[in-house]
């Protein structure tokens, strides 16, 4: 890998060892040990939309305190996607913190969509873990709720 490394800087091209999603017009080399070689036309289109729809976004799992979480995902909707391409992000929750919102790099529908966040590591105590999501131009507040109380309601009188 640090031989990926130097061969990378030397020709100037910016390098990853995972998928890449940066532009339309993006080349993948491989060398040795699948060390990905990009060069990035400065040519793509940057992700848009007409809008995100905050009040239908869906959040699904429970987050316990002090338990790292498996399974939790959050996804916004969107209207009015351009085509173009949005970049991956990683977001760190306030509130209770010790969580992380991560979005993997896509390309927008053209009409729709939604963006599907996975959510990750441990939350430090209770009440919600809030995240200040700003996607192609447009912001939401996603709060999820950490609590180690579970109610069943077996009949109400």
């Amino acid at each position: 890998m640090i031989i990926c490394h130097y061969l990378c800087r030397y020709f100037g091209f910016q390098y990853s060892l995972t998928k890449l999603y940066l532009a339309l017009y993006l080349f993948f080399f491989t060398i040795g040990y699948s060390c990905n070689l990009g060069y990035i036309s400065e040519e793509y289109d940057p992700g848009l939309v007409q809008s995100m729809d905050c009040q239908n976004m869906h959040v699904s799992g429970i987050v316990r305190p002090n338990t790292a979480v498996t399974g939790v995902n959050f996804t916004i909707p969107y209207t009015g996607g351009n085509g173009g391409i949005y970049m991956a992000q990683t977001i760190e929750s306030k509130g209770v913190t010790g969580l992380t919102a991560i979005l993997t790099a896509d390309t927008l529908g053209s009409s729709g969509g939604s963006f599907s966040f996975l959510v990750s590591g441990v939350a430090q105590g209770e009440g919600d873990a809030v995240f200040d999501i700003e996607v192609c131009g447009r912001q939401c507040t996603v709060n999820i709720p950490v609590s180690s109380i579970d109610a069943n309601v077996n009949s109400i009188d």
